[in-house]
């Protein structure tokens, strides 16, 4: 797994900052935001070609045409290869925001320990 390092430690940092109002089912809707929606706005900032805009329903904003699942031009700009353990971890994401209500920092939590890039040693 290869893990756009920079990105990961904007997002963790975002979500611990307390500037961002936890909302549930959708990646930014009336000011709330998904753990994964914060993921979203910030790859938006640094991606140009990312089209953010009206959602299709519920006042909700949209990401590349998604508002409740993260487009894969987000997915990729974090993560490239083994997409296994990446469904695996927004599975959990998910679950911990919009299931369990964890806190923004218990997922950062989550977040920096199952996005680990590999040691060279782990892989040789």
């Amino acid at each position: 797994m290869n893990i756009n390092v920079e990105l990961k430690n904007k997002w963790l940092a975002a979500l611990r900052s307390g500037d961002y109002v936890q909302g549930n089912t959708f990646l930014l809707k009336d000011g709330k935001y998904c753990c994964l929606g914060v993921l979203c706005e910030l790859a938006a900032k640094d991606n140009s070609r990312i089209i953010v805009g009206p959602g299709d329903r519920d006042d909700s904003i949209a990401f590349d045409s998604f508002a409740n699942t993260v487009p894969i031009s987000v997915m990729s700009q974090l993560i490239t290869h083994n997409l296994p353990l990446y469904d695996v971890m927004w599975g959990t994401a998910i679950r911990m925001n919009d299931k369990e209500r964890k806190t923004f920092p218990e997922i950062a939590d989550y977040l920096e320990r199952a996005l680990v890039e590999p040691s060279k040693e782990a892989t040789e």
